[in-house]
């Protein structure tokens, strides 16, 4: 099968989560001996070359056009009707010179290039034809933000008044109060012109998804989400880990040690995963215990959480293979988070919380806690340092069944197979 793959993120370039779960998907596919192109822009801060062949995957790059309408940040330069145009060209190109079976976008930010590449006068006779899949691997398309979900109702869905006149009025002052930097806290025009213009745009979207023939989530908590705004068939279509190696994963640990991957924001649960650390050590009266936070630093330090900043992704491995909990304490509702595939990859138990599909990452064989609550969050993580031995191998093993490259293509050959 000749498969096209357009996405707003490819290795190098990885804004998230996404571009490792795309770069797995594809290599496994083409292992099972399918023709893989990657269609992805190309990012000013990790260039990659524009044409590349990586371990047998073909991948095309493409200029995005940058000026002072894009300095809102990096969503509005996949967001705009000149990176459609160009993606779709792109796109459609790409399609027509490999002869392309299926189109699947990997992510919302693909949804309008794909529906005019596929839908446009020029490709009506051509790209009527070809066979279009949807993955969507977050909330972007009920709200640009959720803040109701981070701050009112952790591991809620989105309310029924929810709307531009409430984004406007109630949660852009909200999102601005927590994810502003002080100097801004009293420029709330800003954000609010900015979730309204987001917020029209994810309207765009939501009627395009019609369109493609297939529909996708990376769990059933996200789908579940969807329901009533995107009612109808849809498949599961998980975001595959890699296998680590077993001198790795059985390597002697740290008792002490609890991990903590990722950004220190309201809606990954950083709040909470404080509180949660402060309960467990006596607010740094006790040193039993060391917490570690890998990723950006945050604004405010705690004696008791070791902060060491975003690591090369080897040193992280490093800390994964000795720590003993990690700990995904979202309260929004994270799709299917990398950090608790991996540290299951890795064999780590893990704590999480029990929104959007933290519980499937976890395989069953994880420790769930309520979102928002940083008093069982911590009655978690000590239940975690006091697991037997071996529930981090038995995690791993589930995950592995689940999550493996060549389980999740074949997954994928299944669902382009219903198109």
């Amino acid at each position: 099968m000749k498969i096209l793959m357009a996405t707003t993120e490819y290795p190098p370039a990885a804004l998230g989560g996404s571009a490792e779960s795309v770069r797995l998907t594809a290599e496994a596919l083409t292992a099972r001996g399918h023709h893989v192109s990657v269609v992805t822009p190309q990012w000013e801060h990790a260039p990659g070359p524009e044409y590349e062949c990586r371990s047998w995957v073909d991948i095309t790059r493409f200029p995005m056009l940058r000026g002072s309408l894009w300095r809102w940040g990096a969503e509005w330069e996949v967001s705009n009707p000149i990176f459609w145009r160009q993606a779709a060209r792109k796109i459609r190109a790409r399609a027509e010179r490999i002869s392309a079976d299926v189109i699947h976008a990997q992510d919302r930010r693909m949804i309008l290039p794909v529906r005019l590449a596929t839908h446009s006068p020029r490709g009506a006779k051509r790209g009527t034809a070809i066979r279009s899949t949807l993955t969507l691997r977050d909330i972007g398309l009920l709200c640009p933000i959720a803040t109701c979900l981070v701050i009112e109702r952790p591991g809620g869905v989105i309310p029924e008044n929810c709307g531009a006149l409430r984004l406007w009025s109630d949660c852009a002052p909200l999102y601005a109060r927590q994810y502003q930097s002080s100097r801004n806290l009293g420029a709330e025009w800003g954000p609010r012109a900015k979730l309204v213009t987001r917020y029209a745009l994810l309207a765009m979207e939501r009627r395009s998804v019609r369109h493609f023939s297939r529909l996708a989530y990376v769990s059933h908590g996200l789908a579940a989400h969807h329901r009533k705004v995107l009612p109808g068939d849809y498949s599961i279509l998980y975001s595959p880990v890699a296998p680590v190696t077993p001198h790795e994963h059985k390597r002697a640990r740290n008792p002490s040690i609890v991990l903590y991957v990722g950004k220190p924001s309201l809606g990954k649960g950083w709040d909470d995963f404080v509180a949660a650390a402060g309960l467990v050590t006596g607010f740094g009266q006790s040193r039993s215990v060391r917490f570690v936070h890998l990723g950006p630093k945050p604004i405010v330090t705690n004696a008791w959480i070791d902060s060491l900043g975003a690591l090369p992704a080897w040193h992280v491995e490093l800390w994964r293979c000795q720590s003993a909990v990690c700990v995904v304490p979202s309260r929004q509702a994270d799709a299917l988070p990398r950090a608790a595939l991996e540290a299951g990859a890795h064999g780590i138990v893990t704590v999480g919380t029990n929104v959007g599909g933290i519980p499937e990452a976890l395989a069953g064989q994880g420790i769930l806690a309520p979102a928002g609550s940083p008093k069982d969050l911590a009655l978690a993580i000590q239940a975690g340092l006091g697991s037997p031995i071996g529930q981090g191998e038995i995690l791993r093993q589930a995950v592995m069944k689940r999550f493996a490259p060549d389980v999740v293509a074949a997954a994928h050959e299944a669902v382009y197979a219903m198109n």
